[in-house]
């Protein structure tokens, strides 16, 4: 339990084959997959070692307007839901995986200290609010601008983590409502 797999962003419908009765399948299947992702991601205790961190934010979406004129920017601040929440992702090297939600990246820093053990190594994006992070951790800042992965240090297993969450959003669950 607390690792993390390709199978904690399973179809909802694959464990359809499982359930023996027409009725059964249509209310066990998404249940059964939903609580084996949790029961994935659950990890008690704290994180040590190597620890990748970084944020994506979910939950912003605003439909377009079936006719071009009704159609707003959505790129302008105006125009969003106000439903975005931040998801921070805690990925510990060879380890298990912990995520947070926050407003923003920046007011997770606290809940990060909560669940990383102090000496740890932490790997993260060149952001201003990761730096508040230095009086505890050893810290590895990678420039995603000059690469992705330099002098050891690199986010990739926590990018692909918020990468397969999106795409359970898109493929799976269609919407993350955010606040």
């Amino acid at each position: 339990m607390g690792r993390v797999s390709g199978l904690s962003l399973m179809s909802a419908l694959t464990p359809q084959a499982d359930v023996s009765s027409t009725a059964q399948k249509r209310q066990s299947a998404p249940n059964t997959s939903n609580h084996s992702r949790i029961g994935q991601v659950q990890h008690q205790g704290t994180l040590s070692g190597e620890v990748e961190v970084d944020g994506a934010y979910f939950g912003d979406d605003v439909k377009p307007a079936n006719e071009r004129k009704d159609r707003k920017d959505r790129r302008k601040r105006a125009n969003h839901s106000g439903k975005r929440q931040s998801v921070i992702i805690m990925r510990e090297r060879g380890g298990s995986t912990k995520t947070v939600v926050a407003a923003t990246e920046a007011n997770a820093v606290d809940r990060i200290s909560q669940n990383v053990a102090q000496g740890s190594s932490v790997h993260a994006d060149e952001v201003s609010h990761w730096d508040k992070l230095e009086a505890r951790y050893r810290i590895k800042m990678i420039s995603h601008q000059e690469a992705y992965s330099k002098d050891g240090a690199c986010t990739n297993q926590a990018e692909s983590f918020s990468s397969r969450l999106r795409r359970s959003e898109i493929g799976i669950h269609y919407h993350i409502a955010g606040k």
